[in-house]
């Protein structure tokens, strides 16, 4: 299945500053003054375990996945709520849907529920609400659409619930599938299953911003991939506009939505970084018509810029300088960084932070890591891993939008 997303986007690893942590907590006999970071690292089994998302509201974060308590070959639905203040687990619901592979890829949240996509083992599109308090079913849904399926992320907008990814309706390949689901029921309002242009692919990040829809993901035909965004209305799924890549024989050609709100619109793409990789690159787009009005740098001042957090008109970004790690701030239009604080960091190539969200002065990360300390090509051992990063009482201001 999907256990290594090709999500487009930059990914890495933080291992937080311990030499901060020790001089945040000097007197280790007595209890810090106020919020602090912290990092928790779990491995529920003793075989490949994958964080694949986040979501929270003020009681807590709501964290998708799956695991291996029950072997390799098969793979089960993890969903844990913990706490904001300490990493606490607050509640875990598991389910094993059958022998095989499932697993939980997104998760989404709000006042009513939290809601949970992904896939089972019979290769079933599956979508979930539970309750808040303690992670019981309120209603299930999902299909078989004859082969395989599966169900990549989710948004929850008004009052609707918008779930895209693929599914496999022939012998050559899978077609992108998105749908509208009523929050309340589950049931669906509208579903899109899409064959663009003859080509195979996949929707691999969806956003809602007041009346439409934005869709990215990829798609491909024999030995060329592109990636593909649309936006479609939000009342019955009709494309608006659509943009395609280059084609390109290598890589995983992708795109995901960066950012989608008050009519500001931020895409990742991929694009060619060498003669045999490709890389992402951060772009402003014009909402009405899908025109690039900007490319985000990816160095400012010799700092290789990666951006972790969208939170209103600031953007959370991490600097990169040799072996020297830092976090700033700027406005999404910005070519200016307001360093904030230093950090120590490890990036591990080819795994990171897939759920990232911003809260009250904290930012959260929830991802993986090779608890083996091995290479990505070999046999690991890979846990979950959620980390809390503290800002400042008042966070800056950032540039014009």
């Amino acid at each position: 299945m999907n256990h290594l997303r090709g999500v487009s986007t930059v990914r890495f690893l933080l291992v937080l500053l311990s030499s901060w942590l020790v001089a945040a907590c000097a007197e280790p006999d007595e209890e810090p003054d106020g919020p602090t970071d912290w990092v928790v690292d779990s491995n529920p089994s003793p075989l490949d375990d994958f964080l694949w998302d986040l979501a929270l509201d003020d009681s807590g974060l709501y964290l998708a996945g799956s695991d291996l308590q029950f072997g390799r070959e098969d793979e089960q639905w993890r969903i844990e709520k913990r706490s904001l203040d300490t990493g606490e687990l607050l509640w875990l619901q598991t389910n094993n849907l059958g022998y095989g592979l499932d697993g939980a890829e997104a998760v989404a949240t709000d006042d009513t529920g939290v809601y949970i996509v992904g896939y089972g083992s019979a290769g079933s599109w599956r979508v979930e609400k539970r309750r808040l308090e303690d992670g019981q079913s309120i209603w299930i849904k999902f299909d078989d659409p004859g082969a395989s399926a599966d169900a990549l992320d989710v948004v929850v907008h008004e009052e609707a619930l918008f779930v895209a990814g693929w599914e496999n309706v022939t012998t050559e390949g899978n077609v992108q599938r998105l749908e509208k689901r009523s929050r309340e029921t589950g049931e669906i309002e509208w579903q899109r299953i899409e064959q663009t242009t003859g080509w195979h692919g996949s929707w691999r990040s969806v956003m809602a911003d007041k009346e439409v829809v934005y869709v990215a993901g990829t798609e491909r035909e024999n030995s060329c991939g592109r990636w593909r965004i649309e936006k479609r209305s939000a009342s019955d799924g009709e494309t608006i506009w659509s943009r395609v890549g280059e084609c390109s024989p290598y890589g995983n050609n992708s795109a995901t939505i960066a950012f989608a709100e008050n009519e500001q619109l931020f895409v990742y793409v991929s694009i060619p970084d060498d003669e045999l990789h490709l890389r992402s690159q951060c772009e402003r787009w014009d909402p009405s018509d899908g025109a690039q009005l900007q490319v985000v740098p990816k160095y400012i001042d010799d700092w290789k810029i990666s951006r972790l957090v969208w939170s209103r008109e600031t953007v959370w970004v991490k600097g990169t300088q040799e072996n020297t790690v830092r976090l700033g701030a700027m406005g999404p239009s910005d070519t200016e960084v307001q360093w904030i604080r230093d950090l120590d960091a490890v990036l591990m190539e080819g795994w990171g932070y897939n759920g990232r969200a911003y809260h009250e002065n904290s930012l959260f990360l929830a991802g993986i890591f090779d608890q083996n300390g091995q290479s990505t090509d070999a046999p690991t051992d890979h846990g979950w891993r959620i980390i809390r990063l503290l800002l400042p009482p008042e966070p800056p201001q950032s540039g014009a939008l």
